[in-house]
């Protein structure tokens, strides 16, 4: 099921990619036009909101611009506690249905199988990372599904790595007994794709240790990672609507430069 939408500022399409009784849970898919050479690369957003709130339109901005550039964007929708009275739990079910979802569709829509990422800001950027770091099947599904739902890139903002109840974690209280599977950090492996991190560093709910810990572990694991810091940013810095977009200006080159770096943008000079 789908629709066009041909407001420039808002998805090309609306598909549904899962029903939970009679709940249809959405994804807005940002196309580039036919000038854009085939098969492009694939970016999947999970807003924020500490799994209680937000909404897809928080990577609007984002997947438009990037939309100019020639990657295909998908922004996630994905049931909330202050909505539909869901656990975190339930977050991460439906984000790797929606992955999986993609992966399955995304030749339809132009989009490249060989580069997928997932991305997204705060509890988004768990569920994003869970991705890869998540095995419990009740919530990943089957070894076979849980591989197909892993990405070739994270793109994360101010990203939820732990959950501990100590080590300056969040979220424990909302995963009781199970927050040690579902804290990335705490499950980091040598099969974790490359990521790009970045955090302000005045962020009041995640400090920069968080990062500085999650980079020794990847280190140790051999994994390709690059954190970055940004002066004065709070949580959330780097959304259209903070700090007078400042800093998401900064973080979308940011971004760019690094989704360059991988071949997934033109070099200035192919541009």
């Amino acid at each position: 099921m789908s629709k066009d939408v041909k407001d420039l500022h808002c998805p090309d399409r609306i598909v549904v990619y899962k029903t939970v009784d009679d709940l249809s849970l959405k994804l807005d898919v940002f196309i580039p036009d036919a000038s854009w050479p085939r098969p492009m690369p694939v970016i999947v957003w999970y807003h924020g909101g500490g799994w209680t709130g937000g909404t897809p339109g928080q990577f609007y901005p984002q997947s438009v611009a990037l939309r100019n550039q020639g990657i295909l964007c998908v922004s996630v929708e994905y049931r909330l506690k202050k909505k539909h009275g869901t656990t975190p739990f339930d977050c991460v079910r439906d984000a790797f249905d929606a992955m999986r979802f993609v992966k399955d569709h995304l030749e339809e829509w132009g989009g490249d199988s060989r580069r997928v990422a997932a991305g997204g800001g705060s509890a988004g950027a768990h569920l994003a990372s869970a991705l890869t770091t998540l095995t419990a099947e009740d919530l990943a599904g089957s070894h076979a599904e849980r591989a197909k739902a892993i990405p070739d890139l994270l793109l994360l903002f101010n990203p939820v790595f732990n959950n501990s109840p100590e080590e300056n974690g969040w979220g424990s209280g909302s995963l009781g007994d199970r927050w040690r599977e579902m804290s990335p950090v705490h499950n980091f492996h040598a099969g974790v794709p490359p990521m790009l991190v970045m955090l302000g560093d005045q962020d009041a709910l995640i400090p920069v240790s968080n990062l500085e810990d999650a980079s020794e572990s990847l280190n140790e694991l051999g994994v390709p990672h690059e954190f970055r810091v940004y002066e004065g940013g709070t949580h959330g810095f780097f959304n259209l609507n903070k700090h007078d977009g400042v800093f998401y200006e900064q973080t979308l080159k940011d971004l760019e430069d690094y989704l360059r770096e991988h071949g997934w943008l033109p070099t200035t000079s192919e541009a």
